[in-house]
């Protein structure tokens, strides 16, 4: 296919180049009644088309849209993660709001009452079954507590150098070589 597509031209023809574009992944500007099917690194300039892949600022440019969308990544795995970390040890079944924010409320109904009663909690088992949590006594519901506290600890600290890494990328290879996995 020719990236450009001279008056005159019919309807038809120009559907086609239309067509033609959006399956090469190309957008089409107009510039003095030519068609100009352009690939994502190029623009059009008094009718040339420019290549702008060896552009610095294209590339700084490219570079800040991939690192925004690294971290929109790295951020939805974090949250799959808590979630997995959440339903895996305990989920509230309270109106008391999700677990980080019920976590210091159970915490303070555990210590008035010094534990929780049968069935107050929600607990899961390692194939995601749901167990109803007997009773708990105070020292069980800090445990739990615990270790829910320190997995999302270690989740910030691995989200922190994901980001870290990230923000430091000089180049699209190096950030195409930042894999974000969690858990495991």
């Amino acid at each position: 296919m020719t990236n450009i597509l001279q008056q005159p031209y019919s309807i038809e023809q120009y559907a086609q180049f239309a067509g033609q574009a959006n399956q090469n992944r190309q957008r089409i500007e107009l510039q003095d009644g030519n068609a100009y099917a352009l690939a994502e690194y190029e623009k059009l300039e008094n009718g040339i088309i420019i290549d702008l892949r060896d552009d610095s600022n294209y590339k700084a440019a490219q570079l800040s849209k991939f690192k925004a969308a690294k971290l929109a990544e790295n951020e939805q795995k974090r949250q799959v993660e808590f979630i997995t970390i959440s339903l895996g040890r305990m989920k509230t079944e309270t109106p008391l709001g999700d677990l980080k924010t019920a976590l210091p409320l159970y915490e303070k109904l555990a210590k008035a009452s010094n534990g929780l009663p049968a069935g107050a909690v929600r607990l899961y088992d390692n194939n995601g079954n749901l167990v109803l949590s007997p009773e708990l006594t105070y020292e069980q519901v800090e445990a739990v507590m615990l270790e829910i506290s320190l997995a999302y600890i270690q989740i910030d600290q691995k989200s922190t150098q994901y980001c870290s890494a990230i923000e430091n990328a000089q180049t699209l290879a190096e950030l195409e070589n930042i894999e974000i996995t969690y858990g495991g």
